[in-house]
């Protein structure tokens, strides 16, 4: 997608107070409020009046245990959505697990079991200087007829078959 958005106007808190204009960043339409009224952040989607696509159900930098939720309600046909795991604090090493859902499918999981762990340990903060892994790459096919999707999903890797983690690299 475009390197100057940032994940926060995936955020409903984000819309909500003007930090953004309704332009549309992402290239995607907005989800009827049914898609978001009864996660976390319902009351604000609702105070909207839509669910903006791409949004971040859940945004969680410091509770083990309890994932990140992005969802792409409406996915573009024929289109790419890369997948990254930027680790924003701490000072330990962590092991992420990404789990890919395509039409309410899990179609792959990436850093799990443990024999395929994957490890960062460099955290950056607000500025984005830690370690950044570029987990998949999801293309999508909707059937015009049905609405059905279907996706394509890649694992990116370094030249040597390793998972993909820069540091201090935010290019996705």
């Amino acid at each position: 997608l475009y390197s100057h958005i940032t994940y926060a106007n995936c955020k409903a808190s984000s819309w909500a107070y003007g930090t953004y204009d309704d332009l549309g960043l992402w290239g995607q339409a907005d989800s009827p409020l049914a898609a978001c009224e009864d996660t976390s952040a319902g009351s604000t989607w609702q105070t909207l009046g839509v669910c903006k696509n791409p949004r971040l159900d859940i945004d969680n930098i410091s509770t083990s245990g309890i994932p990140e939720n992005i969802n792409v309600d409406t996915p573009t046909n024929n289109g790419t959505y890369r997948i990254g795991v930027y680790y924003y604090s701490g000072s330990l090493a962590t092991h992420p697990v990404v789990n890919v859902y395509c039409d309410g499918v899990r179609v792959a999981t990436y850093g799990y079991p443990v024999s395929n762990q994957v490890t960062i340990s460099d955290s950056g903060g607000y500025g984005c200087v830690g370690d950044l892994w570029r987990v998949a790459d999801v293309h999508t096919t909707v059937n015009s007829s049905t609405g059905e999707v279907t996706c394509t999903v890649t694992p990116l890797t370094d030249g040597s078959g390793n998972p993909n983690i820069s540091n201090g690299n935010t290019s996705y």
